[in-house]
């Protein structure tokens, strides 16, 4: 069998192009720019077939015939039609039939403007249908954040097979054949880790989060690619955000080396549970908000300075910060230790996505910089210990993580006690607010040791960034965090040819663009397959 890298000779469309042997017909298609469309195909699941929606005419060995794109492959030689009428007509049949069972609600559907079935039925549908209108059906709740839409269904079969191949659970099934068959789910609904996938899959709005019905619509959504910070996966996300600035919602992107086209309801919903709560300013207040955060640097930078001190550097940190923290500790003549999460324990699932047992997103990438740093950095058990033999005076706790997660500390033998926290939470000499991950520009090191980049989807809420905060404390002049990596790079062996741009590169991340469904989606849309717009227009 020869391998997937292997080249084929092709024609679509009377084009002369090449192909992947071993890939499907779809497959190339898409690679050549050609729309058809296959809304029970998702390249993370098993192909079906079923819905019949992307039917081409193939001429090859065994003469002209139609067949479905998604689970046929090319081969050499191989004629592939998509715009003779045959095919035309095929598609648009299959495509009448699911119109005809999907309630007309797209005014009021959280899925308009970015779904596929919508999608699918301007570029290859009929361009007139006898239509009988239904009243809508019954909402029916499979889990907190999943509702069912019955009347919208089309019958795809990406929710079973999601259920089986990829999470495992195993919660919802389908009964039935042709136009009878029925989505089932168990007594208890659907409750399990990966749940919100289920709602990226649909292709026609029958899967909805019911906190959705109330947010911005998708074409007046801007996304930024980014990773997610919370845990260790570093999964490869997306985040969109509205006219406002605020961050509305993360989905998945496609990376095949972390989270493929998944990610968990943990990062999905719960990124900003502090939101209401978070530090906008330094503690205590000063009379003048404008020069608070200079008063407080200054503050700092002067206790730090004294004998005795000592730095606690936290996992949510960047490597970009994180160094430059230890610059400033190094700087001051202050000792290092770095704290850790507690281990919950690995979860992995049959499709192969895992949810790390660590909540930290960058406990490798800090550690990596204490083993190869000149500077000897403790863990908390040496910190507990120096604190207990008076050895600290001074003490600045790094955080930027969820309330609570730093273990305690018995800190009575300290007399000046400087937090950086999210939220204000514990009794601290100077609170000092920090920058949530989707306020950051850098880069983590995921617990299977991958460089992952971190880009900043919003302003930070405190004014100023953590990054910004360090160089005042190290008394450095504002750069960069491409510019930090680019020192880091230079230093340790283990950066070597990497930087920012590379890494946006490697790992298909870009500044800026539309907010488009899943990854699947986003990833038709990136390939310029999909356009998310106003269906009004």
């Amino acid at each position: 069998m020869p391998p997937m890298t292997a080249r084929c000779h092709i024609e679509i469309d009377d084009r002369a192009v090449e192909a992947t042997r071993g890939q499907s017909v779809l497959e190339a298609l898409h690679t050549h720019g050609v729309v058809v469309p296959a809304l029970c195909h998702h390249p993370g699941l098993s192909c079906p077939a079923t819905c019949r929606s992307c039917v081409v005419q193939v001429e090859g060995q065994g003469g002209s015939r139609m067949v479905t794109a998604c689970n046929h492959t090319v081969a050499e030689g191989m004629i592939i039609r998509t715009e003779d009428s045959e095919s035309r007509s095929l598609r648009s049949r299959a495509l009448a039939e699911m119109v005809q069972r999907h309630a007309m609600e797209c005014p009021i559907c959280p899925a308009s403007g970015e779904c596929e079935l919508q999608e699918a039925i301007g570029g290859h549908g009929p361009q007139a249908q006898a239509h009988e209108l239904a009243g809508s059906s019954e909402r029916v709740a499979l889990g907190a954040r999943l509702h069912f839409e019955a009347g919208r269904c089309i019958q795809c079969s990406r929710c079973a097979r999601f259920e089986q191949e990829v999470s495992g659970a195993g919660q919802v099934g389908i009964k039935g054949r042709g136009p009878q068959i029925e989505i089932t789910t168990g007594p208890a609904g659907v409750d399990h880790p990966l749940s919100g996938n289920l709602v990226d899959l649909c292709p026609a709005g029958a899967l909805v989060d019911p906190a959705s019905t109330v947010a911005a619509p998708a074409w007046t959504l801007r996304s930024v690619d980014t990773t997610c910070g919370s845990c260790a996966t570093g999964c490869a996300v997306r985040a969109d955000v509205d006219s406002a600035g605020q961050v509305t919602r993360l989905r998945p992107r496609l990376d095949s080396d972390v989270n493929d086209w998944w990610m968990c309801d943990e990062g999905r919903f719960g990124f900003d549970q502090e939101l209401e709560g978070r530090l906008r300013l330094p503690e205590p207040a000063t009379p003048d908000e404008e020069t608070a955060w200079h008063v407080a640097v200054d503050r700092l930078r002067r206790r730090m300075a004294q004998p005795r001190s000592a730095v606690w550097l936290s996992p949510f940190l960047t490597l970009e910060e994180a160094s430059v923290l230890i610059d400033a500790a190094t700087t001051w003549g202050a000792r290092l230790f770095l704290w850790s999460v507690e281990d919950r324990g690995e979860m992995s699932f049959p499709g192969g996505f895992r949810i790390s047992g660590s909540r930290a997103p960058n406990t490798t990438g800090v550690g990596r910089l204490r083993e190869a740093g000149e500077t000897s950095v403790g863990t908390t058990k040496d910190l507990q210990t120096a604190i207990g033999e008076d050895q600290v005076g001074q003490l600045l706790m790094c955080g930027g993580g969820p309330a609570g997660v730093r273990p305690r500390l018995d800190r009575s033998g300290v007399s000046f006690l400087a937090t950086h926290n999210l939220v204000s939470y514990e009794k601290a000499d100077l609170v000092l607010p920090a920058s949530h991950w989707l306020e950051k520009d850098g880069t983590f090191v995921n617990d299977r040791q991958q460089l992952r980049r971190v880009r900043p989807a919003r302003a930070p809420m405190a004014g100023q960034t953590d990054l910004e905060l360090f160089l005042q404390l190290a008394g450095r002049e504002p750069t960069s965090a491409a510019e930090i990596f680019r020192e880091l790079a230079s230093r340790h062996e283990w950066l070597e040819g990497s930087s920012h741009a590379q890494l946006d590169a490697n790992q298909r991340t870009h500044p800026q663009g539309v907010a488009a469904g899943g990854a699947w989606v986003d990833t038709l849309q990136r390939q310029g397959l999909l356009v998310i717009e106003d269906p009004a227009r």
